[in-house]
């Protein structure tokens, strides 16, 4: 198979992400690892919100939830009515 030569947006894409990973490299401190060890020995992670808030919980707790983490999605107007109620400490 003949080796050519990547398109330039392909090159360009590639590097855009380059360039966001160094920056994420460089964000990632104590707070970050305090973060990952409260989530990963919770015992369940309940993300709630509404709106776009709402959207982006439930799109953590999926994320969580394909990590193999215990985790759900509970919009906050149903916590408000009582859902709450199956949230444990």
């Amino acid at each position: 198979m003949n080796a050519r030569p990547l398109p330039q947006d392909v090159v360009d894409a590639l590097q855009l992400q380059r360039n966001a990973l160094d920056l994420l490299e460089k964000e990632i401190n104590e707070e970050f690892d305090r973060a990952v060890d409260a989530l990963t020995s919770a015992s369940a992670v309940v993300a709630t919100g509404v709106g776009k808030s709402g959207f982006v919980a439930r799109k953590f707790a999926a994320s969580l939830a394909s990590l193999g983490l215990q985790a759900s999605f509970m919009h906050s107007a149903d916590a408000l009515h009582g859902d709450l109620g199956v949230v444990q400490k």
